[in-house]
């Protein structure tokens, strides 16, 4: 029967039905499967109960690891570094009594305070009498100069300025002239420059960290400058003195141990510092020795009773795995207590009888994989 504009009755019963069916369906999905499988009258695996449930995970061969940390190289210096301005390709200077050829170079100084020294170099291609040199109004330079040689005069740095006036000039001579033709003619500049501390970082993982077992600091040390004496270079571990010597100019090898005290778990710095010289520091390596990490060990308890029934042979045993590497070569040796059972196969599953393994109070079970594979589950369970 149908109501005008409506929707049959029948359909109405029929959802009705649907949605109390999904209810129902939902409702033993969420009950606990020994009640579950009592409802729906299917009976679980009558008589067995697990004694010890696990989840390994990858296992793999124990092998000592080498981990080493390479560091950008290091340059460390005391230095001046030259700065060549060049002034004119030719200046020709005369004096006589009637005659007076001069010329003032303009020429600029930057950082004051870095400069080392600065001169005035030229050839010399003929000349006559003395040549004269004035800095910033006072004179600095009056002496006679060979043709063909090449000269420099150096600029005294307590009259040089930022910017600087240099008047060049043949002296006055009373019974003829005097005269200079230069060439090539620059002004050089050196300043002082440094860079005697550097610092490099590494970062240790946990992994690293907690299986620590030796570390070493690597280095090859090249001298770029002969510096008598020597030098000394200091190096630091986060802050702490880690190394104090002389260093000669020679290029070697060098390996020093590192305290593992010293060593952070996650970021370290590393510094280097001279006092003068040139240096270069290359092939800069943390070196980590890592310890052995221990096999998959697990303890569980068999009951008194659980036992005494074993020993009578009413119940058993039995170790279960399952793998995660279907069609590969699972190889092991798995001890339960002081008894060990060979793995080998290739199937997703393993099982052992192990009644006969176990002993009353504790019991370890201990993997000692021959290769890389992956247990999913592993449990060792008592049947009736």
């Amino acid at each position: 029967m149908k109501k005008k504009g409506g929707v049959p009755e029948g359909l109405n019963v029929s959802i009705l039905i649907i949605l109390i069916a999904l209810f129902i369906l939902a409702y033993i999905v969420l009950l606990p499967p020994e009640e579950r499988e009592g409802l729906l009258g299917v009976e679980g695996e009558e008589g067995v109960r697990d004694l010890f449930v696990e989840s390994p995970g990858l296992v793999r061969p124990l092998e000592e690891e080498t981990v080493v940390h390479k560091l950008a190289p290091i340059d460390l210096f005391v230095r001046a570094e030259p700065v060549i301005s060049y002034v004119t390709n030719y200046l020709h200077l005369e004096r006589s009594l009637f005659t007076s050829k001069r010329h003032e170079l303009t020429f600029n100084v930057d950082q004051l305070d870095d400069l080392e020294r600065a001169g005035l170099y030229f050839l010399v291609r003929n000349s006559k009498g003395n040549l004269k040199a004035k800095l910033n109004g006072e004179e600095i330079y009056a002496n006679k100069i060979p043709a063909n040689k090449l000269t420099s005069i150096s600029l005294p740095k307590r009259l040089l300025k930022k910017i600087n006036h240099l008047e060049l000039s043949a002296s006055f001579n009373l019974f003829g002239n005097s005269y200079y033709s230069l060439e090539d003619i620059k002004i050089r500049k050196e300043y002082h420059t440094s860079n005697i501390k550097d610092d490099r970082y590494f970062v240790i993982s946990s992994h690293e960290y907690t299986y620590l077992r030796d570390a070493k600091l690597n280095y090859f040390m090249h001298c770029n400058e002969f510096i008598r004496g020597g030098t000394r270079l200091k190096i630091e571990l986060n802050g702490e003195p880690f190394s104090n010597m002389m260093l000669l100019c020679t290029g070697r090898d060098s390996s020093f141990d590192i305290t593992l005290n010293d060593i952070n778990e996650g970021k370290n710095v590393l510094s280097f510092e001279i006092e003068d010289g040139d240096y270069s520091f290359e092939n800069i390596e943390v070196e980590l020795e890592l310890k052995e990490k221990t096999y998959p060990t697990y303890y569980f308890i068999v009951e008194d009773d659980d036992y005494a029934l074993l020993k009578k042979g009413k119940i058993d045993a039995s170790l279960d795995l399952t793998f995660a590497n279907i069609d590969k070569l699972k190889e092991a040796q798995i001890f339960v207590n002081s008894e060990r059972i060979d793995l080998y196969t290739e199937s997703d599953t393993y099982s052992k009888d192990v009644s006969n393994y176990l002993k009353e109070g504790n019991n370890r079970l201990k993997i000692v994989p021959k290769n890389r594979f992956e247990i999913t589950n592993l449990e060792i369970s008592l049947e009736e």
